[in-house]
């Protein structure tokens, strides 16, 4: 950030309400600091209790083209029709999901992947 680092604690004063979803295509968005084992505020928890409704993110490292392919298999679930229909997130995510391992990729590949909120 701009004005130094930006954390998690930096999130849950703002007012999110409005956001009704958030997709967080990067490694360990859900994981705390191991520093501070105490305090499990992490990236995915502080937008929420900023007030975001409904998010994915990962829990720890996803190869680069795992999260290339949910992310787009993913949007085009979510924005069927042309429409996204926040209340579809889990839904969508869980048929992406079943999809890809269908397709025989691999459960190790995808269980890094959550969905939390409505």
């Amino acid at each position: 950030m701009l004005n130094g680092p930006f954390s998690p604690l930096d999130i849950i004063n703002m007012d999110l309400s409005s956001h009704k979803f958030v997709y967080l295509s990067a490694c360990q968005t859900a994981v705390g600091d191991i520093k501070a084992p105490d305090v499990m505020i992490h990236l995915k928890a502080g937008l929420q209790f900023g007030g975001v409704k409904s998010m994915i993110g990962t829990q720890w490292s996803v190869h680069d083209g795992v999260a290339f392919l949910v992310a787009s298999e993913f949007c085009k679930e979510f924005c069927a029709g042309g429409v996204m229909d926040c209340t579809r997130a889990a839904r969508s995510f869980h048929k992406v999901i079943q999809s890809l391992r269908r397709q025989k990729i691999p459960l190790r590949e995808l269980i890094m992947f959550i969905h939390t909120g409505i």
